[in-house]
């Protein structure tokens, strides 16, 4: 369910409800409601919405008096644009967080795929040797056969079948030590690698808990750009008291 899309104007149903509701928009909320969505995606559209809200504020400030208004505007305005730069800061910092981690999977892929192609180097090699000793072997048995025909040449016959021994001798050398060598290679590859992927998934933990801290300073800076928008709206309720009673719109305006 987590993987299907939100539209922001589903996004817009469900925050202006919860704004009606006098309950905080946040992105677990609209996700609970909705029931699916990305957290990125309503994380934008968030965004998006508190910044539509900055821009065109949804209550009016006509009744208050003019020295009023430009304090109660100066304090709106400077609380949204501090909650959006730390909103943004916040979010370059886990864009390159999650940028940095799939680097890092794409240097661990090149190298797994560089492994895989040294492997295959090395099986090619093993089987090379492997044919070489074959063919020495089939040397051996002629020699052993054209031993028994010809009983003049047994000494000479001797020297070479020593000689392609010892050829045999080495070649299983070589290739036990080279098998060895590469069992090593193989294993020394795979324990790197898996401290690699540990630290990698350790930074992934880390970007995850990065972006729970980021989305609880979201909530707290939107719950204290609620608090200063409420009370600059009782004071300028109080000073407006103190000098006229308001008329009726005006008063369903300022409770609005």
């Amino acid at each position: 369910m987590g993987r299907i899309g939100v539209s922001y104007e589903e996004f817009l149903v469900v925050a202006r409800q919860l704004f009606a509701q006098r309950q905080t928009v946040t992105v677990d909320r609209v996700r609970e409601q909705l029931g699916r969505g990305s957290r990125t995606t309503l994380l934008k559209f968030l965004q998006r919405w508190r910044d539509e809200a900055v821009s065109e504020p949804e209550f009016s400030l006509m009744d208050l008096p003019p020295q009023m208004v430009s304090l109660v505007e100066a304090m709106w305005r400077t609380a949204g644009t501090q909650a959006r730069l730390a909103l943004n800061h916040e979010r370059e910092q886990l864009e390159l967080r999650e940028q940095s981690v799939k680097e890092g999977e794409q240097l661990k892929e090149g190298q797994l795929q560089a492994l895989t192609t040294q492997l295959a180097v090395h099986q090619q090699r093993e089987q090379a040797l492997a044919t070489e000793l074959v063919g020495c072997k089939e040397a051996l048995a002629r020699l052993q056969v054209e031993h028994q025909h010809v009983m003049g040449l047994a000494e000479a016959k001797q020297e070479a079948l020593t000689a392609c021994q010892e050829q045999i001798k080495t070649l299983q050398q070589k290739l036990a030590q080279e098998s060895a060598e590469h069992a090593k290679l193989v294993i020394a590859e795979r324990e790197r690698y898996e401290i690699e992927l540990a630290r990698w998934l350790k930074q992934l933990d880390e970007a995850r808990v990065l972006l729970r801290k980021t989305t609880d300073r979201y909530e707290k800076l939107e719950k204290r750009l609620n608090v200063e928008t409420s009370q600059a709206n009782a004071n300028g309720a109080k000073s407006e008291k103190g000098q006229r009673k308001p008329s009726r719109p005006a008063k369903r305006q300022l409770e609005k």
